[in-house]
């Protein structure tokens, strides 16, 4: 036999579950900063790559990920500042940051968020495609922030949306950039560059300013503004 709990919240909310033999625990965790705006917000937007690491390239040439995150990242830049927030990009040029100084940027001023924008690449396969948000480990305050923006992704991005997913899944470790950072963090990775399909996608303007508005409404959902 099995027993169904529906329980309704009136705004997004971190979820842990642990089960020990008969026993189950719920904890809820409700965001810190959370009063559906962005206004007040400081937020980091940290574009992958850059300088002479170039991240991820497309078969034929055609495309870096380095350019690819730092258009995004413009986009996203100016949404949330036409929200109010401020904005402080890791990078907002062909610039190489270290890898522990972009989490560290947004730690010195105590950011409320950390946004890293990547594109994916698993040459040579060129049948994967989609999108998908990054958190890390078992943060559930992390975990949805992730969820609410690769929700929001999916709905504009007309690229397959494979969710929200632990950094654990890809290393021990996870991800420094998301490890490293004292706030909510996510990490999207918007398709995979050498899919062409997705690629000739991420490259428009339209969805380069499609996914920007997206995650904004991603960070008011998670602060409690589902409008």
């Amino acid at each position: 036999a099995s027993t169904v709990f529906t329980i309704d919240l009136r705004r997004p909310m971190g979820v842990e579950l642990s089960v020990n033999k008969s026993t189950a625990i719920l904890a809820l965790f409700v965001p810190k900063v959370g009063d559906g705006k962005l206004s007040s917000k400081t937020i980091v937007v940290d574009a992958g790559h850059g300088g002479h690491d170039s991240g991820a390239r497309a078969p034929d040439g055609s495309a870096t990920e380095k350019w690819m995150t730092l258009a995004i990242a413009k986009e996203l830049s100016r949404a949330l500042v036409s929200e109010g927030a401020t904005v402080v990009m890791t990078r907002n040029d062909d610039t190489f940051i270290p890898l522990k100084e972009r989490p560290a940027i947004g730690n010195r001023i105590n950011a409320d968020f950390f946004i890293s924008v990547h594109i994916n690449s698993n040459s040579p396969n060129r049948a994967a495609t989609g999108g998908m948000a990054f958190y890390h480990g078992h943060d559930p305050i992390s975990q949805l922030l992730a969820e609410c923006i690769q929700t929001e992704i999916g709905k504009v991005s007309k690229l397959k949306s494979i969710g929200a997913l632990s950094d654990f899944k890809l290393y021990d470790t996870g991800l420094a950039v998301l490890r490293l950072s004292y706030g909510p963090a996510a990490l999207i990775e918007f398709g995979f560059i050498n899919n062409p399909n997705d690629r000739a996608r991420m490259l428009s303007k339209d969805f380069q300013t499609q996914v920007a508005a997206a995650i904004v409404k991603g960070l008011k959902v998670y602060l409690g503004n589902a409008d």
